[in-house]
């Protein structure tokens, strides 16, 4: 009860509205990125996920 928040999206947020995963060629390597996108594909078959 009378918490406030503010929230930071300096790229915006229709990738996570639209449940869209893209890759981060500068944090992770392919392969990283492609387990990581292999789990969250079996929790959440909705994803939208972009090819590295």
């Amino acid at each position: 009860v009378g918490a406030s928040y503010d929230l930071c999206a300096p790229f915006g947020l229709d990738d996570l509205f639209s449940l869209t995963v893209r890759p981060n060629k500068r944090q992770v390597s392919q392969a990283v990125y492609e387990a990581k996108c292999e789990r969250w594909q079996r929790c959440w078959p909705r994803l939208t996920i972009l090819p590295w």
